[in-house]
């Protein structure tokens, strides 16, 4: 979907105070995910700022997140702010179907398209790029979905046939419990996708 197209649209944000668009996102498999990102990082929402463009026909989310670790990929700055289309501001709203902003104050790993390119949503694949981390009862930090769901293990697998995504990417496997205890921790979750990127490299 191109700025372009969202641009003309929003322009009946002054007769209306709310404005979705539907969208369709392609499956991807944990090799393509890699691919496809510049940078991986797990960080911290620190900053939620939403904003008109200069003409008031767009809206545009800022969000700042603290760089706690890299991935893989570079960055040199302690933080990170990434912009995404659509937000709420002056009584009026856009969104985006598929399109999940990181929340302020959430942790999480996020997988980054670009870092200097204007995007719908620079997270690769949309909700297939942003995972969340949360500390269980024993203060270990696990691994989840967008969504919230406890990830269990990592698998590396192709997707044989493409299918639109329902916002997790092929190979992450859920907990069967549905218990946060059963999820992959943060330092499983990171070390296995530093060997794939190793990997990668390699070929």
């Amino acid at each position: 979907m191109r700025i372009l197209l969202i641009s003309v649209v929003m322009a009946s944000l002054s007769l209306v105070s709310s404005v979705a668009f539907s969208s369709s996102i392609k499956q991807l498999d944990i090799n393509e995910l890699l691919a496809q990102s510049e940078l991986a990082f797990e960080g911290q929402v620190s900053d939620v700022t939403t904003r008109w463009n200069t003409n008031k026909t767009d809206i545009f989310t800022d969000i700042t997140f603290r760089v706690d670790e890299i991935i893989f990929g570079e960055h040199s700055g302690e933080t990170l702010t990434l912009t995404f289309v659509g937000g709420s501001i002056d009584g009026a709203t856009m969104t985006i179907e598929g399109s999940e902003m990181p929340s302020n104050n959430e942790s999480g790993i996020y997988f980054v398209s670009s870092t200097t390119k204007q995007l719908v949503n620079p997270l690769v694949g949309w909700s297939q790029g942003h995972f969340l981390t949360k500390l269980d009862t024993q203060g270990t930090k696990r691994m989840m979905t967008q969504s919230g769901e406890p990830i269990a293990s990592m698998v590396r697998t192709k997707t044989k046939q493409r299918y639109l995504s329902e916002g997790i990417v092929t190979g992450v496997e859920m907990a069967k419990s549905g218990q946060d205890s059963e999820a992959m921790t943060v330092i499983e979750f990171k070390q296995f996708i530093k060997q794939m990127s190793s990997d990668m490299t390699k070929q």
